[in-house]
Parts: C-alpha cells; structure tokens; sequence
C-alpha cells in the first residue's frame, strides 16, 4: 500500500474579517504663519494619533503550531513617493508617516520585515479571526509631519485620502518576513484644512465704490426678491498676491457685513426693509455673516474677480 502526504504551504499573510480597519488621520485646521509657509521647511510630528479600532484578524498559517509564530509587519503608500520617507500630497504639502509597531520603535513608511516578539494569539490562524484592538494594538497609533513644497496663500483643503497601508504577517515557524503584498490590514485616511497667513491685497487697499442706481419705493414688493426695475451690478475686483510661487495661489474672500434682520442673506442698509445680495458669477448667494468666494489666481499680477 503506497501512502502520499502533502504539507501544507503556508504565507503567513494576514487580512481582516470583520471591524473596523480604517483610521483616520482628521487633523483639523492647522495655521502657519509667514516663516513656515517655505518652501523646504519640516513640521515634524505635524499630527499624531492614538486610536482604539477593534478588528478581527485571520492570517494564512498552521493552528496547530501557532505557540510556535511571530508577527512582523509591512506598509506603504498610494500615494507618490518623492524620496526619504516623504510621499506627495498635493503641489504643496508633502508628508512624512511614522507607524507604531508593538515591540519596536515608529517606523517610518515604506518599510517590510519588521518583526515583534512573541506574542500568541490562539485564533489567529482560524477563518473567523482573532480579534485586536485597544491603543496598544501594531498601527492603532502613529504620527505624519509636514513638508511645504512650494507657498501658497488662503487655504489648502485636503479631502480625505489613503495616507497609508499597513499589512500584517503571522510567520511559523517564527520569522520576520512580511511584504506589501495582498490584502492591507489597516489602511489611514488623511483629511485637513491649512491656513496660512500669507498676505494678498484687494483693490491695492482703497475703497470699492458700487452705484446701484434709484428704485421707486414702491417697485419693493416680495422680500428676498430684486424690486422692479433694479438692475445688477457687476462688481470687477482686482487682486493681487505674492508668495514666490510660480504658479496659481488659492484664496478666500471673505465678506463681512450686518445682516438685514428681515433678510439674514442681505446686508442691512441705512433704509429698513432694504438690503444688498452679493452673489458670485454663478449667482450663488454670498453670506454677509462670514461668506467665502474661493479664488485660484496667478502670483504676483493683477486678477480681476467679479
């Protein structure tokens, strides 16, 4: 009687079943003043995190040894990698991501093989999974920081993106390989608002005139709407900017005006019951309680904005 065994080929490659494995890095709206907004210039550890996701884990190994593994672990980036850690953001900011590793230092992104010590999970090995979290999980926390790679003025808005990916391998017998290879067990999405306080001027810094003509009382008939025979009043703003930059800076007007208590949407004039709407080329209404217009214009030459 002839007998065939066959062993098993393990990888050792992790993935998630079940939970949570997005983290995102929201840092808020950060400001920087004239000196930072240089080209060149680090805020290191810009942001950092600590976060408690619960997930479950399943990697690709033998249970029946599983005392005898260890984990190790692997990340990288979608986004484009400039060189020394840094992966590009935008035409502005670059970023720089450090990941906690149980058992070792932060680590900075790309970077594979990086092992752990002994640390069994009994189910890891199982199809459902094993279940990790808390703060002190491998990747719940880690830190960015930033790089400006050309100034801008007004405000960069970045819309959440995958920042990182970190993948987890569990190896028996013991070993600290893991790639970037398959499926990801955390991925960390970036999202934020940076000012800066970059100057631009509006109208060289005089007075904007606008003649808005003479309406008879009566033609005042529906409120929120133009009376009878006004007419609009197309208002051209020149405005100017210089940072350095050789392309197009990115601004926000701001309007700042009391509001008609009949009408918030309108600024209350000398006459009651009659107010002013600004609205932008698309005729969207411009708040007077703070309304932005955001404006991409070239640096250092004369823009002018209706």
């Amino acid at each position: 009687m002839l007998w065939c065994a066959q062993t098993a080929a393990y990888i050792g490659q992790c993935h998630t079943t079940q939970g949570n494995p997005y983290i995102g890095v929201n840092f808020g709206v950060k400001t920087l003043d004239e000196e930072e907004n240089t080209a060149g210039v680090v805020k290191d550890k810009f942001y950092q995190w600590n976060e408690s996701n619960d997930y479950y884990v399943s990697c690709d190994c033998d249970k029946d040894n599983v005392r005898s593994g260890r984990w190790a672990f692997a990340a990288d980036s979608p986004l484009v990698y400039l060189g020394d850690n840094w992966y590009k953001i935008n035409d502005y900011l670059a970023a720089k991501v450090l990941l906690q590793v149980k058992g070792s230092s932060p680590t900075a992104v790309p970077f594979e093989n990086v092992g752990t010590g002994a640390d069994t999970r009994w189910h890891i090995c199982d199809p459902g999974g094993q279940r990790l979290g808390g703060q002190g999980a491998s990747g719940n926390s880690g830190s960015f920081s930033l790089k400006i790679l050309q100034p801008f003025v007004g405000s960069v808005v970045i819309p959440p993106m995958a920042l990182a990916r970190l993948f987890e391998c569990y190896n028996i017998p013991a070993g600290d390989s893991c790639t970037t290879t398959g499926t990801p067990v955390l991925v960390y999405y970036l999202s934020g608002t940076i000012n800066s306080l970059g100057s631009c001027s509006v109208n060289a810094g005089e007075t904007i005139e606008v003649d808005l003509g003479d309406v008879f009382a009566a033609n005042f008939r529906v409120v929120g709407h133009k009376p009878l025979g006004a007419r609009t009043a197309e208002l051209a703003i020149p405005v100017r900017c210089n940072t350095g930059n050789a392309g197009l800076v990115n601004v926000n007007l701001s309007l700042t005006a009391t509001s008609d208590p009949s009408y918030p949407q309108a600024i209350k004039t000398s006459r009651p019951g009659v107010g002013v709407v600004v609205t932008d080329s698309q005729n969207n209404i411009i708040s007077p309680a703070g309304g932005t217009l955001p404006l991409s214009i070239p640096d250092d030459a004369d823009s002018i904005r209706e």
